[in-house]
């Protein structure tokens, strides 16, 4: 590559690597007469009185070490016809797609010298094809290394930005955003310090920008959550760590593989760093803070999604067991609260309290389908029909000691409360009774008797429907017109206990205006239409994890 620039350089200045005779001034070249080269005025222009004038030869410069190539030379032959920087800009800011500029009428006639001759010959050699093709083919190597610099900057001071503004776990932020928000300050404070968190963090942002945007998840995004777990395992072994950090990157963690398990498999079922995470709590229980027990219910929260439909929670049993679980979850503390955020803090405590304890119920009535017990044999039923008997006795119980202010109606609300407090406070007033509606149904399909959707069940539907259908009262949908995600499991279980069919697309019609691709609401929506349809075919109740695997190829997603 050197050579050929060389060979470059020769051509665009054949004085400078030519013999003797043509070193001399160039006023005797002009003349075509032999000159002394008498420095600095020659024999012949100081007997005619002339000016007379060299173009001496270029030498290398050494920068760091290093040699100038040639290229680089041949751009600059003399320190007087070095470009001004007005010319050295441009160059910089132009691109190759850009018409290609006139070198030679940008560079000021001071920066060639007093001697017009030397400007001629300059402007011609910047002119050239020549000259015009290596300086955009050096323009093209310094934009692109400017760029590939930025981008390599950026990957070492990696920001945060995204988690903070962007990821949104739904089965966390329909119920608790403001915790969830808060949350999310809080770790990425950790994360500037404590290189596991950030680690965690950098996999979840990855992970979710790419279901966001729709693109495949690289390798790159698993890598991130593979030291982030491997990061973790070494931290459940340090006994100087605190059980706040622990706790921090478990919930990362879950949250990435919640949305992927079928690739990544999950961390805190494994038993060597599922039986770590116990001893540290264990050791660590009296020094829980509110945030940390914040955490803990919301990884029972997850579990509970996780363990539904057949796919295997996120927690193993002895975790599950040794989980902080206390009757009433204090919010995590706020520094210099705004009074809006304090009140919707104190009148949302208890629907957060009450969603704990129905998904509580929730895991325990997914623990009594096939898929995690056997139900093969009559005792097995009668067993199940007993369990579950007194599991809805203890919905029952929870409904009817719901917090006050789920009984009131949206009108109610508006009455006593500004909108900026009522709008948030009857959204999650509406996902917290739906999920209890959706509880009834569930009972139902989980014990299989009676096969089809039973008189219960379907009061809670028409509950269901009545809610969705008043949208606007019940404040369902957000800023960008779609409907809350809160109410997707509630429409996935109307929908496919449904008999008939346009009861059915009423539902499927609503899973779309969903419209959210970490929760897959896409999926669910085509996943309720295709099981009811081989529900209708069938004339009975069609397993949701083989139809799944069968049609799509994955286990169902949380829900």
């Amino acid at each position: 590559m050197t050579d050929t620039r060389c060979e470059l350089s020769r051509k665009l200045h054949p004085t400078l690597a030519r013999g003797r005779t043509r070193t001399g001034c160039l006023a005797c070249r002009r003349s075509k007469l032999k000159c002394d080269e008498e420095k600095p005025i020659c024999r012949r222009c100081q007997r005619l009185q002339r000016t007379c004038s060299y173009v001496p030869r270029s030498t290398p410069r050494h920068y760091h070490g290093t040699h100038q190539t040639c290229a680089t030379l041949s751009l600059h032959p003399t320190p007087g016809l070095a470009a001004s920087p007005a010319s050295t800009s441009h160059s910089v800011a132009s691109s190759p797609s850009s018409p290609l500029p006139d070198y030679a009428a940008v560079i000021p006639a001071s920066s060639l010298g007093r001697n017009p001759g030397i400007a001629a010959l300059d402007r011609d050699i910047l002119n050239s094809p020549q000259a015009l093709s290596l300086m955009t083919s050096q323009d093209i190597y310094l934009c692109t290394t400017i760029d590939r610099l930025a981008a390599t900057e950026a990957c070492a001071q990696p920001s945060f930005d995204y988690f903070v503004g962007h990821v949104s776990a739904a089965t966390i932020s329909v119920i608790d955003d403001l915790n969830w928000q808060e949350f999310k300050t809080q770790t990425t404070r950790l994360g500037n310090h404590h290189r596991t968190i950030a680690a965690a963090i950098l996999a979840v942002q990855a992970l979710y920008k790419a279901l966001k945007l729709g693109v495949p998840v690289s390798k790159a995004v698993y890598s991130l959550h593979d030291a982030a777990r491997a990061a973790f395992r070494t931290m459940l072994s340090d006994e100087a760590e605190p059980v706040t950090q622990t706790l921090h990157v478990a919930l990362l963690l879950s949250l990435f593989e919640m949305l992927v398990f079928d690739e990544t498999g999950l961390t805190l079922t494994d038993p060597e760093m599922s039986l770590r995470f116990v001893e540290k709590l264990k050791a660590t229980h009296h020094l829980l803070e509110p945030q940390d027990l914040r955490i803990s219910a919301w990884l029972r929260l997850l579990h509970a999604s996780g363990r539904r439909g057949g796919n295997p929670g996120l927690l193993s049993e002895s975790l599950l067991r040794n989980l902080p679980d206390h009757a009433t979850i204090p919010s995590t503390p706020h520094i210099d609260p705004r009074p809006r955020e304090s009140l919707l803090r104190y009148l949302g405590a208890p629907l957060f309290d009450f969603r704990v304890h129905l998904e509580t119920i929730s895991t325990q009535v997914a623990e009594l389908s096939h898929y995690h017990r056997s139900r093969i044999t009559p005792a097995d039923q009668d067993e199940v029909a007993l369990e579950m008997q007194s599991l809805k006795n203890r919905l029952y119980q929870l409904w009817h000691h719901r917090p006050d202010i789920c009984r009131l109606a949206p009108t109610d609300i508006y009455a006593y409360f500004a909108e900026e407090i009522a709008r948030p406070l009857i959204t999650a007033i509406g996902i917290a009774n739906a999920a209890y509606y959706t509880e009834i149904i569930e009972t139902g399909r989980t014990l299989s008797d009676p096969p089809l959707a039973s008189s219960e069940a379907k009061s809670a539907m028409a509950e269901i429907r009545k809610m969705v259908e008043a949208a606007d009262e019940w404040n369902l949908y957000n800023d960008q017109g779609h409907l809350s995600a809160g109410y997707l499991r509630p429409l996935f279980l109307y929908a496919i206990e449904s008999i008939r069919k346009e009861d059915t697309l009423w539902a499927v019609q609503k899973l779309r205006e969903i419209k959210d691709p970490i929760c897959r609401s896409d999926l669910f929506a085509t996943f309720a239409d295709g099981l009811t349809e081989a529900q209708r075919s069938k004339g009975r109740r069609v397993t949701t994890k083989f139809f799944c695997r069968q049609n799509y190829g994955i286990s169902p997603p949380f829900c």
